[in-house]
């Protein structure tokens, strides 16, 4: 099996979060893009989100499993 990283399939814009407080997501293989604290129950990211990733509404993934 040829494995290919997911930046030969999609191009990173760089906007981090900055000042901003935005909700914070997991993503799961079965439930696609959820809030963090949904999946694990609790806050388990770091309270400087300064620089994280915002994904922009309307995003859609491919999860490739084996």
């Amino acid at each position: 099996m040829t494995i290919k990283l997911l930046k030969h399939f999609i191009k990173e814009i760089k906007s981090p979060v900055g000042e901003k407080h935005y909700p914070v997501y997991s993503v799961t293989n079965d439930r696609g893009f959820i809030p963090s604290e949904d999946q694990f129950g609790k806050i388990v990211y770091s309270k400087n989100t300064k620089k994280y990733k915002q994904v922009e509404k309307g995003f859609s993934h491919i999860i490739l499993q084996e």
